[in-house]
């Protein structure tokens, strides 16, 4: 799963293959967490094939019911990208309402709407929320630098 995430990073042009042998990999194990990477694995693969494919698997996947807010997050992206504006709100919503004090769900929603720059009372409850978490580092600086003020 790691080496998938850093295939993913680097923009390899293999991620999606590399991505998909992880969630076959990880797909096997009774555990439960390592079922859950599984899952996300899939949805992660999934949002990197080719346009066509993407659009299929991705539906397919939405229909099959997704209960991890980072899956959610991962196909937020992925409409985003696809200039689905609407589609990625309702993920990037439901990956913030699964799992509250998941920061990156908090984040990813607050950047989303802050980005489209017409829903300040989603953009600011996000941040807010993402903040109270007292995350650290540069997406903790950027969500600082927009949902704070500037001084003076």
């Amino acid at each position: 799963w790691a080496r998938a995430l850093l295939a993913v990073s680097a923009h390899r042009a293999d991620a999606a293959s590399i991505v998909a042998t992880a969630a076959a990999d990880l797909g096997g194990s009774e555990e439960p967490m390592i079922r859950r990477f599984a899952r996300r694995a899939e949805v992660l693969a999934a949002t990197l094939l080719p346009e066509a494919e993407a659009t299929a698997r991705v539906g397919a996947l939405r229909q099959s019911g997704i209960a991890d807010a980072v899956a959610h997050v991962y196909i937020g992206r992925y409409y985003e990208r696809a200039g689905a504006r609407i589609l990625a709100a309702q993920h990037f919503d439901r990956a913030a309402d699964l799992e509250p004090e998941l920061g990156v769900a908090l984040y990813e929603k607050g950047r989303f709407y802050a980005a489209a720059g017409d829903d300040k009372l989603r953009t600011d409850a996000a941040w807010q929320a993402y903040l109270a978490l007292a995350p650290s580092g540069p997406r903790a600086e950027r969500a600082k630098g927009i949902a704070l003020p500037a001084p003076g």
